[in-house]
């Protein structure tokens, strides 16, 4: 099968893959690594995971999300202790 999939991707000279199927996908990865007790499954599982996230992202890609996920995170953190705050006050 995998042999097949080869041959017509020679003939097309290659696929286009869109970003939000392999987010789509990495995240159903994930939760299926998280869900597995075999260490080694779960690490073919991580292993298929990076190359696919390697179909359409590079590691500035990865940099840069790893730093918009900190921000992200460090805006909520911030908004929680604003709530905190309002709430004792009131």
């Amino acid at each position: 099968m995998l042999e097949d999939n080869s041959e017509k991707l020679e003939a097309d000279e290659y696929e286009e893959i869109h970003s939000e199927e392999v987010d789509r996908v990495i995240e159903t990865l994930a939760t299926l690594i998280e869900s597995v007790e075999s260490e080694t499954i779960g690490e073919y599982l991580q292993e298929v995971s990076d190359k696919i996230f390697e179909l359409v992202y590079d590691e500035e890609d990865m940099e840069l999300e790893e730093e918009e996920t900190d921000e992200l995170e460090d805006e909520e953190y911030e908004l929680d202790e604003e709530d905190d705050d309002e709430a004792m006050a009131a």
